[in-house]
């Protein structure tokens, strides 16, 4: 498991990341994110590049006081936020 609890960390590069086997926990970052109200595309970018996947988050959604900033570089991975959200790889909530 991989976790991220703090923005401003800097960005990690995962080059062993395991869609089927590894997770992502970003839980404590998305405090204001209600799964039952809010699109989890306001809140997680997903972008998809050149053979590697580069989380993003914005901590309040659509509000005006955080903007997306990247976590993390996963290398060798190209799946897209419902892909990592389905197979539990990417836990939000």
């Amino acid at each position: 498991m991989f976790q991220r609890d703090a923005i401003g960390e800097g960005v990690d590069t995962i080059k062993d990341f395991n869609k089927y086997k590894d997770t992502l926990d970003i839980r404590d970052l998305l405090t204001n994110y209600d799964p039952m109200t809010d699109m989890l595309e306001d809140f997680v970018k997903v972008d998809r590049s050149r053979g590697k996947t580069t989380i993003s988050v914005d901590m309040d959604g659509q509000g005006t006081d955080a903007s997306f900033t990247s976590l993390a570089i996963i290398q060798g991975s190209r799946v897209d936020l419902q892909d990592f959200v389905n197979g539990g790889a990417l836990l939000t909530a």
